[in-house]
């Protein structure tokens, strides 16, 4: 016997190290098979990732900020609860994006922020209370969520986002607590009631007279309005956000109170389709426009200040020195004359005005865009 353990001495070593390494082996696998992966990933405080399956969650104390897209698309969730003695301060940008069946949330004391798109199309959201203590709400926060109703705004919020409440289409009720903000009759409005910042698409009526006070009004600040056919916007203002009009089917006169005021008027830029910006019949007095004589004290053209009426005949003052951007875009125009101190002309400014035959430039313009 020594004999032979002598003679295979090496043989035996590799085969008893072949045993314990397929030992070792055998017990990672069956430790990896039966360990579970945890629900809920958290590193330095913050929840970073949910990778369950559960349809109610429960975000445990130590946890200060649910972050970026932590939850997003996970449809299957109804309800997140937090412990008690709750330490979150914030929601991270679409933590909660796409969570279609969320529909009980209550957010916890101590949260201070809600990050933009942190509730984008949570469709199956039906109500929310926004804890005191928040300050800020991002923008587009609880776009998409097309079955909201109501939203309570605390004493503490500063700040609120551009595009909020974008495409809640069911949203009936907003109940605010701070000064900064005013709710009356259907419509968002700052605390001063100088911007108009949402009009929502359940109120009831097809008219519609912006206040005297306001001299802003926010981006998609009537957008979905589809009861909306006639919009009276005063002369004081100066301002109208991006789309501010978009998507208002049934939109068909946006009625001015001084066509010099209007002139002035500026459109924000857009990304997408211009023709959202101002669209339908313009009306002066009462009377509809379709010869429109810009007055000698007006000096520039905003960006799409016309886009998509039916003017048919244009004098544009003396005094005039710039044409914006797509400022007579789709208008009904079949001749124009642009006098010689217009040195700056945007780009498209005349495009899709299918029925301009003639348009006459003036000296000063060196350049057409």
């Amino acid at each position: 016997m020594k004999e032979f353990l002598k003679k295979n001495k090496t043989t035996i070593i590799i085969v008893g190290i072949f045993l314990i390494l397929a030992g070792v082996m055998a017990f990672a696998i069956y430790r990896t098979a039966n360990v579970k992966e945890p629900e809920i990933i958290i590193e330095n405080n913050i929840l970073k990732n949910y990778q369950g399956t559960s349809t109610e969650v429960l975000v445990n104390k130590d946890v200060k900020v649910i972050g970026v897209r932590a939850f997003e698309g996970k449809a299957k969730i109804t309800k997140i609860s937090f412990a008690e003695d709750s330490q979150i301060q914030a929601i991270a940008y679409e933590a909660f994006n796409g969570c279609a069946e969320l529909v009980d949330i209550i957010l916890p004391n101590g949260l201070q922020t809600i990050g933009g798109g942190a509730f984008k199309d949570c469709t199956s959201l039906e109500t929310i209370i926004i804890p005191e203590g928040v300050t800020e709400i991002e923008p587009y926060a609880f776009s998409g969520c097309r079955n909201l109703k109501s939203i309570s705004l605390p004493s503490t919020l500063e700040k609120l986002g551009e595009n909020v409440f974008f495409e809640c289409s069911s949203l009936t009720t907003i109940t605010s607590k701070t000064v900064g903000f005013a709710f009356e009759d259907g419509v968002l409005y700052n605390g001063d009631k100088t911007q108009l910042i949402k009009y929502l698409p359940t109120r009831q009526g097809n008219l519609f007279e912006v206040p005297e006070t306001v001299t802003s009004i926010g981006r998609s600040a009537f957008s979905w309005c589809n009861n909306l056919s006639s919009i009276n916007i005063g002369g004081k203002v100066t301002v109208i956000g991006e789309g501010a009009f978009s998507a208002c089917s049934r939109l068909s006169s946006v009625h001015i109170n001084s066509l010099s005021d209007w002139c002035k008027i500026e459109f924000e830029s857009v990304d997408s389709n211009p023709l959202y910006q101002s669209r339908g019949s313009l009306y002066i007095d009462n009377e509809i426009v379709t010869e429109l004589v810009i007055p000698e004290d007006v000096t520039e053209i905003k960006d799409y200040a016309f886009s998509n009426f039916n003017i048919t005949e244009l004098q544009i003052g003396s005094s005039v020195v710039s044409i914006g951007k797509e400022a007579f875009l789709g208008a009904s125009l079949t001749s124009c004359l642009i006098p010689e101190n217009v040195a700056s002309l945007g780009e498209r400014a005349f495009a899709k005005c299918d029925s301009l035959t003639t348009i006459t430039f003036g000296d000063g313009i060196k350049e057409i865009p």
